[in-house]
């Protein structure tokens, strides 16, 4: 019995002692600090310029001011655009002016342009008559651009005489202020040439002109009613005297001329011509003209077949 009762109480000791005590609870672990990236405490919002990107809950900047980001990039305001300057010249002047596409018929060379923006810019300069001029022009911020061109004529060159020299020259019905012989520039096309001389019928032509040619024109003038004098040289008061004189060409339909008098027929013609020493001259629109003496001898019919050249 004494046994027993010496266990029970060893038993009862030993469930005491591995019981938590109720006067003093079990303390809970101490927390942890927590990691660096698990919180990151909200900034305060300020004037000054920050790295950090603006909280969506924070009020917009006033208009006219940086944004979050431009102040955090040290973004300045857009500058005012940089102006330079251009001065235009031209030989010969008054040509007209294109800056990039744009024109105004106050834009006439010599001509200063005080406010162009900084850049290359493309300009044309042009006047009629003449070739134009494309060119590139740099501008630099607050400095004057010089340009210069020279443009060249876009004409034609008549080379005018006639037989007898000296007669007034008249270009689409305008005198030149020229008489033959002359050369005279014009622009290319088509032109009615006229000469005039005292004593001399007029002579009118149309000739069509290409720009960069030189066209000859010189014709045989023939002398008036009241200076027909010479026509019994030509053909003699003795009707037994003349001598048939045929004369064709190739092409056909060229001006013949005897001794400066003018041929009422073109080529192919046949006429009877005094015996004797003559000039003649076969001319043509566009073709070179011929002239060359020719001696008719009596009872001997004579016969003239030329070629025409075309003027280069």
């Amino acid at each position: 019995m004494l046994a027993l009762g010496l266990a029970g109480v060893y038993g009862w000791r030993h469930r005491q002692a591995n019981q938590p005590s109720e006067a003093a609870p079990t303390a809970a672990p101490a927390a942890t600090p927590a990691s660096p990236k698990a919180r990151v405490p909200r900034p305060k919002p300020s004037n000054a310029a920050s790295t950090s990107v603006p909280l969506a809950e924070e009020s917009k900047p006033a208009a006219g001011t940086p944004s979050g980001n431009e102040a955090a990039n040290g973004a300045q305001p857009a500058a005012a655009p940089a102006f330079g300057s251009a001065s235009f010249n031209s030989n010969p002047d008054r040509a007209s002016l294109s800056i990039d596409g744009h024109s105004d018929p106050r834009w006439l060379t010599p001509y200063a342009a005080s406010k162009l923006s900084v850049g290359a810019h493309t300009v044309v300069i042009s006047k009629a008559g003449y070739t134009s001029k494309t060119l590139t022009v740099h501008v630099t911020e607050g400095k004057a651009a010089l340009v210069s061109a020279t443009l060249w004529p876009v004409v034609a060159t008549l080379a005018v005489s006639s037989n007898p020299a000296g007669a007034v020259i008249l270009i689409d019905g305008k005198n030149s202020g020229k008489v033959t012989p002359a050369q005279i520039a014009v622009p290319a096309g088509n032109h009615k040439v006229a000469l005039e001389l005292a004593g001399y019928l007029p002579t009118e032509s149309e000739i069509p002109v290409k720009a960069g040619d030189t066209y000859n024109y010189a014709p045989v003038l023939s002398r008036t009613e009241a200076h027909k004098g010479v026509l019994g040289k030509i053909f003699g008061r003795d009707e037994g005297d003349k001598v048939q004189v045929q004369i064709r060409t190739e092409p056909k339909g060229a001006d013949v001329l005897l001794d400066g008098e003018k041929m009422a027929k073109q080529s192919p013609l046949r006429t009877p011509v005094q015996p004797g020493t003559h000039k003649l001259t076969i001319q043509k629109s566009g073709f070179q003209a011929i002239e060359k003496t020719i001696t008719v001898k009596k009872g001997e019919p004579m016969e003239i077949n030329e070629r025409l050249q075309r003027q280069p």
